[in-house]
């Protein structure tokens, strides 16, 4: 059996029933679920790939900075991220 032949490939009723079920559920519920009102999905995953970018470059920008951190002299670091409000790990050490 094959759809070209006009006749429907097994289980496809089920599918028909269960489409067709969805469709009276949603056309009866409509007005209370008020879709109209609801965002725009593709502006909704468009915002999601956006945060999720940024958070991606956030986590290799600062595993950047940790590595080139690491490449430094003791005392280098010490001039460059020097602040009396921050506290940073490390600092205290001294080099030999």
């Amino acid at each position: 059996m094959s759809a070209i032949d006009g006749s429907r490939p097994p289980g496809s009723d089920i599918w028909a029933n269960f489409a067709g079920f969805l469709a009276e559920l949603i056309a009866k519920h409509a007005e209370e679920l008020d879709i109209d009102s609801w965002p725009d999905p593709k502006k909704v995953i468009m915002l999601q790939e956006l945060r999720d970018m940024y958070s991606r470059f956030m986590q290799l920008s600062l595993q950047a900075r940790k590595d080139a951190d690491a490449k430094l002299p003791l005392e280098i670091k010490a001039d460059i991220w020097y602040s009396p409000y921050i506290q940073i790990s490390g600092f205290e050490e001294k080099a030999s």
